[in-house]
């Protein structure tokens, strides 16, 4: 294993800088032992990072990459590895796709001290004739300019190439949802359906798809008459896994109608009707295959889009049916506090701008109460 140590060197400015000193080993031939200097204009702690960014380089690829000629793809490499380590899984997933379908194609190759504003703009630019939206390609920008500000910070480039960047507009995203009559009507097709009881548990509980891909029998309080929504089921490039929901807030007990309640007991007794039949195996998810078994996150909006093209309905994101259950639940007056409980919000800013979406019928009222001024 590699190995090295930091010495404190004080400057002729009266400044203090660092000397990063990694023992690479014994010259066979002339016995010498060998080492590599960097000197780091920081912190102790920004010098500690480059002495186990420099070990890790030398463990990883047998040989030590020179800051001179280190790659921006392999400087990426090593800042998701070194000052990433400790993002989510499902947010460590999505920097590595960005790195590697967006940058690496594009830049990967570029030598990090010598890249440049008019590269990354061109970079830029090539996403954005590729139809990615203004909010995609900034949240990837993002990502490479922070990496390239930790290069700064740590004196391996003079300058992060990425602050002189103009990025396209980013459009905000306005959600569609249903009306009553459009969620009665989308029920009533899906009658008899596998997909009927998920649908039933969307407009009501509005919920994310990995926490109702992940809810389980052992949730439902049937004496309490609530739900309990504690987990969440996420994709990652290493597998799926279970983890705690979106934040604190998401932790949360949702009561049941009679409705609601009665669609989950019967739900509940032809779950147990097939439990030992055919091959279903007990797994307690609420929303399974015909198996028992749990869906994957992602084939859940996918049933939906397919459910949407066979019936010829208006198209709708399958979040969006969480949008239309905060909107019907405003405009049937439930307080936006209360909203933002139930669906698990931290910010009640978030309830009132991304979810509070106005119905026609909600400016109509508007409308009519205006007519007081000319009574």
């Amino acid at each position: 294993m590699a190995t090295g140590h930091i010495r404190k060197r004080p400057t002729k400015d009266g400044k203090t800088s660092y000397q990063v000193i990694l023992e690479i080993g014994v010259d066979p031939i002339t016995g010498k032992r060998q080492r590599q200097f960097q000197t780091v204009h920081g912190t102790k702690k920004e010098a500690e990072a480059v002495l186990t960014q420099l070990k890790c380089a030398m463990q990883n690829g047998g040989g030590i990459v020179q800051p001179s000629v280190l790659k921006l793809g392999d400087w990426l490499d090593q800042w998701m590895l070194l000052y990433q380590a400790n993002l989510s899984p499902s947010t460590a997933t999505g920097y590595r796709y960005q790195i590697e379908k967006r940058i690496k194609p594009c830049l990967g190759r570029v030598p990090l001290k010598s890249l440049n504003t008019n590269q990354v703009q061109a970079w830029i630019n090539d996403l954005t004739q590729q139809g990615l939206s203004g909010k995609t390609i900034k949240n990837t920008f993002l990502n490479l300019s922070a990496a390239l500000d930790k290069a700064e910070a740590l004196q391996m480039i003079v300058r992060n190439p990425c602050k002189q960047v103009v990025l396209p507009a980013v459009k905000k995203y306005t959600a569609q949802v249903y009306t009553v009559t459009e969620v009665q009507n989308i029920l009533k097709l899906a009658q008899g359906t596998d997909l009927y009881f998920l649908l039933v548990i969307e407009f009501y509980l509005g919920l994310r798809k990995g926490e109702v891909a992940e809810l389980k029998w052992a949730d439902i309080d049937f004496g309490n008459e609530v739900v309990h929504i504690t987990r969440n089921r996420v994709e990652t490039d290493k597998g799926i896994i279970v983890k705690s929901t979106k934040s604190e807030a998401g932790i949360r007990d949702i009561p049941l109608s009679s409705k609601v309640l009665a669609e989950f007991k019967n739900q509940y007794a032809a779950y147990l009707g097939k439990v030992g039949k055919n091959g279903f195996v007990n797994s307690d998810y609420v929303i399974c295959k015909s198996n028992g078994e749990p869906f994957v996150p992602s084939s859940i909006p996918q049933r939906w889009d397919r459910f949407c093209e066979q019936h010829k309905l208006k198209k709708i994101r399958f979040h969006d049916l969480r949008h239309t259950c905060a909107t019907l639940m405003i405009a049937n007056g439930v307080p936006a506090k209360t909203v933002q409980a139930w669906l698990g919000h931290s910010d009640i800013q978030v309830t009132l701008n991304t979810y509070a979406h106005c119905l026609p019928s909600m400016k109509q009222a508007a409308g009519n109460k205006m007519d007081v001024i000319f009574a």
